[in-house]
């Protein structure tokens, strides 16, 4: 369960707040106070520039914060925070287990199996799709491609922890683990790692008590990692296949 007692501390101030300025344009990435072990990073979609990514022009993948910063420095860019996100298969291509679309281009197909156990085939799935309309998390099963015109940027995983403002019902307990995930509330996207271990259900409920979250996903477990808005590394740093980060 989570400690009651800490959980006030997350509304009483902000720990850090950073304000970059480039071009006469800012951004804006939080981390906001938790009780440990939760690190959480909120990105708001109205003035922040989210992005995937997972190979670099050559169709190498990147596999790390480092090497996609390098690659968006070469035109310009520069990267702000990042998190893995979404789970991938084993190999050197770290391909990812299910949709991604990058800059409105589906480079790997949705994924709708049923039934190989693993963490992403536990029901239900999930997507996190990031465009015009803002962003949203919906079930696998309910994403439709002729209806998501709209989606520049999408990532699948699983399981999804929080539907309708409450925890997925067929969530197991599930191992205490370092964990990952998504979680969305109104224009605010909340980017939740764990520095230690914990359940489904704890990281599920942090989703729904604490952020009060309309829906979040899981993205990963044991490899999660991030690059906080002042560049420092959380957990991993590298190994993984489909990222996610605040660009400009």
């Amino acid at each position: 369960m989570l400690r009651r007692s800490s959980l006030p501390a997350l509304f009483s101030s902000f720990l850090g707040v950073w304000l970059l300025v480039w071009g006469g344009s800012a951004w804006a990435v939080k981390e906001l106070p938790a009780p440990s072990p939760f690190r959480v990073f909120e990105v708001d979609t109205r003035t922040d520039t989210l992005r995937l990514s997972w190979k670099n022009a050559t169709g190498e993948s990147l596999g790390s914060f480092a090497r996609w910063n390098q690659d968006l420095a070469a035109t310009g860019g520069q990267l702000l925070f990042a998190m893995n996100a979404g789970m991938f298969q084993s190999g050197p291509a770290h391909t990812p287990m299910g949709l991604l679309v990058i800059d409105g281009k589906q480079v790997h197909p949705i994924n709708r199996r049923v039934g190989p156990k693993s963490n992403f085939y536990l029901q239900p799935n999930g997507l996190f799709l990031l465009g015009e309309s803002g962003a949203r998390i919906v079930r696998t099963e309910d994403y439709l491609s002729a209806d998501m015109k709209w989606v520049k940027q999408a990532t699948q995983s699983g399981p999804l922890l929080v539907i309708d403002g409450k925890r997925n019902e067929q969530l197991p307990i599930g191992m205490s683990l370092v964990r990952n995930g998504v979680g969305v509330r109104g224009s605010a996207v909340f980017f939740v790692i764990t520095n230690s271990g914990v359940t489904f259900h704890e990281f599920a409920d942090f989703f729904v008590r604490v952020l009060h979250c309309t829906d979040a996903l899981y993205l990963d477990g044991n490899i999660s990692g991030a690059m906080s808005a002042n560049g420092a590394p959380i957990e991993a740093t590298s190994g993984f296949g489909p990222m996610i980060g605040v660009v400009r």
